[in-house]
């Protein structure tokens, strides 16, 4: 080889390691691509509620918490006031790099104030966080007056060069106002003595601030506490100057509004203004595409948790597989005890979705069947089917699957889309069948139907084969017991109110059947007890010895009363039935009756419920008694808090029945054991 030739390939192979080199870093340093969303938030006063939680999305949305809705970051190691609130985070330019702020305040402890504290936070993973309480009064004596260090937020001055930290403070009983302050390079405090950064041109209290960039220009949204508790925009070319406001309101509520937050949806559909409606406990999620008009979208979005103050930033999916991982919502201990309403997590980290559900107990296991429903309004239609979970305590559940699928013919009565409710199963000792009753609304015709369904299965797992639907008892008049008065009885040739007018005219074709429940009694005999009569009347109806059809044998209870949601047991004898009014998805006075037949006659008792919010069954809706196996007279109540607007959402509330005599006491518990 001439000097010449190895010259030559000696510059090829350092340009060929060059290129290699620097191809390698392009790679490293490409930025991945945003497929999702964290929001960081708190939920309340107090030291269990200020502490910082997070949730997570794909599309901006639909947000779902991790770690089981409990704090992320505790007060005890992230504060020196027992208490972290109005958490705001910030990917850092090296884009590997998070900051977060938030405020060092207990409230309840301490009020509000005297809260001169903000804690700074920085993690690499999303989840260590290294921690520093600043105390603006310590640290600067100029400001040794201030009571107040309030909501801060963190954003990068690229002429500084620097993180500017602003946040709100107030000097004494003057008004909140806008203060800014740089960062130190690690991020363990503040370097510069806080300015102002922004007030009120008529002098009254501004907090809450949150500045974003469009187009070269800062907008500073902020709340405003002096002619009205709502969000105004003050903008200005320069980050640290400049800020006016056209003193109009952005909010799109007439309630009071705090904590707005603003995030880029990762589609580049436009932006999301989110804001706290704190006096009704919800918030207001509304788009825009220019910072200047605002639409609400409430109906597009989804949450299972209840947020206060917080922000939202994209992240990666390998961010998010992360913190899914990390914060798995599977139970890292059995549960021991029931907690009425909150979000109960099965063996895989999911909430339970066995809506208006039933139970079957069988060889020591403990099956639930429910709706389940999926998120938003749809979920109030059957997308999916039933649902079916397993459990030895009650306490602890495993997925089981889907026992009954919805069918994808569109000619099915069973079809996707169809209204599916209440299903019960019970098992046929004779037949050795499991057999699932469910009230059923066909595709498209709302609550025209009111059929009951029926399937049968060889496993309580299922596969549940669908059989047929239909009206109950068509051309069959009520049962009544020997000694009946006649004019106690129905005559459709001289009805005598609007409820016997429903019944004779469903009578050719069968008995309207609408909110249900199933009953096998010592004896073996099956009862399917339904709403009837447009709602007005519960039937009690014998099901024939396989369970799959009617006998025609059924009593009519209570006529005119207008009773839904039926759950029925029995107890030394006696039959006890609970059941609810009629006002939709509002929650309301739960009722009870009993009976020494299940044929009747019926005694009405009234309100089971005792207690704060018993009026409206503690914001539930009675579905099932379960009598628990082992435990002589005990006795579980269970009941629905529905979410119509968020199907998905709807949790369940479970608590004892306990007797003073023969009357039966219900009464709220956070939480309770067996």
């Amino acid at each position: 080889m001439t000097l010449k030739n190895l010259h030559r390939r000696l510059l090829l192979l350092v340009i060929t390691a060059i290129y290699s080199a620097t191809t390698a870093i392009a790679q490293q340093n490409k930025k991945q691509p945003y497929a999702g969303y964290l929001f960081t938030y708190f939920n309340g006063e107090g030291s269990q509620q200020e502490a910082i939680r997070f949730a997570l999305s794909k599309d901006g949305y639909h947000f779902n918490a991790i770690n089981q809705n409990k704090p992320i970051i505790v007060p005890a190691t992230g504060s020196s006031s027992g208490g972290v609130r109005d958490p705001h985070i910030l990917r850092a330019e090296d884009g590997k790099t998070f900051y977060m702020v938030a405020t060092d305040m207990n409230s309840v402890k301490n009020g509000w104030e005297a809260n001169h504290a903000m804690v700074l936070m920085q993690s690499t993973d999303l989840i260590n966080w290294r921690k520093t309480v600043v105390n603006i009064p310590q640290t600067f004596k100029k400001f040794a007056d201030v009571n107040r260090v309030w909501a801060p937020q963190t954003i990068y001055d690229s002429q500084a060069g620097k993180y500017m930290i602003y946040w709100s403070m107030r000097f004494g009983k003057g008004p909140d106002v806008i203060y800014y302050s740089y960062a130190n390079k690690d991020f363990t405090g503040l370097e510069t003595e806080p300015r102002q950064l922004f007030f009120e041109p008529n002098n009254g209290a501004c907090i809450d601030a949150d500045i974003v960039v469009k187009d070269g220009k800062y907008h500073l949204f902020y709340k405003t506490e002096s002619d009205g508790l709502g969000i105004r925009i003050a903008k200005s070319d320069k980050l640290t100057s400049g800020y006016v406001t056209n003193g109009k309101f952005i909010q799109q509520t007439k309630d009071p509004v705090e904590g707005a937050s603003t995030f880029k949806l990762n589609d580049g559909s436009g932006y999301i203004l989110m804001y706290d409606v704190y006096t009704k406990g919800r918030y207001q999620f509304t788009k825009t595409t220019d910072l200047e008009n605002f639409k609400v979208v409430d109906q597009e979005v989804t949450m299972d948790f209840k947020p206060r103050h917080g922000t939202v930033i994209p992240i990666t999916a390998a961010e998010m597989q992360r913190l899914q991982k990390h914060f798995s919502n599977v139970p890292k201990t059995k549960l021991t005890a029931f907690e009425p309403g909150s979000l109960w997590y099965d063996n895989k980290g999911v909430h339970i979705n066995a809506h208006g559900g039933g139970m079957l107990y069988q060889n020591g296991t403990y099956y639930w069947y429910g709706e389940h429903k999926v998120e938003g309004d749809a979920g109030n239609r059957a997308m999916v089917g039933v649902h079916c979970y397993s459990s030895k305590d009650l306490y602890n559940w495993s997925d089981e699957g889907i026992a009954l699928p919805i069918s994808n013919d569109s000619t099915s009565d069973i079809a996707k889309g169809c209204i599916l409710e209440r299903p019960k199963v019970v098992y046929n000792a004779k037949t050795r069948k499991y057999v699932m009753w469910f009230h059923l609304e066909l595709r498209g015709q709302g609550y025209k139907a009111a059929r009951a369904g029926v399937a049968v299965s060889d496993k309580p797992t299922g596969p549940f084969r669908y059989i047929k639907s239909y009206r109950p008892n068509p051309g069959v008049m009520p049962f009544y017991p020997a000694g009946t008065p006649a004019s106690e009885q129905l005559d459709c040739k001289n009805t005598k109110n609007e409820s016997e007018t429903f019944f004779c005219r469903d009578l050719p074709g069968g008995q309207m059947a609408r909110d249900m429940t199933v009953f096998v009694d010592d004896d073996g005999k099956a009862y399917h007890i339904f709403s009837s009569e447009e709602n007005a009347t519960l039937h009690i109806a014998e099901l024939t010895a396989d369970y799959t059809g009617h006998t025609g044998k059924f009593v009519r209870v209570y006529p005119d009363m207008a009773t839904e949601a039926p759950a029925i047991f029995k107890r030394k004898g006696t039959y006890y039935l609970i059941g609810s009014g009629t006002t939709g998805w509002a929650p309301n006075p739960a009722r009870w009756l009993s009976a020494k037949s299940i044929l009747g006659p019926w005694i009405f008792h009234g309100n089971p419920c005792i207690g704060d919010k018993a009026n409206i069954t503690f914001g539930g809706q009675s579905t099932y008694v379960l009598p628990v196996a082992g435990k002589p007279d005990s006795f579980i109540f269970m009941a629905d808090k529905w979410a119509p607007k968020n199907a998905i959402d709807g949790r369940y509330i479970w608590l004892p029945i306990r007797f003073d005599g023969d009357n039966m006491i219900i009464e709220w518990k956070e939480k309770w054991s067996l």
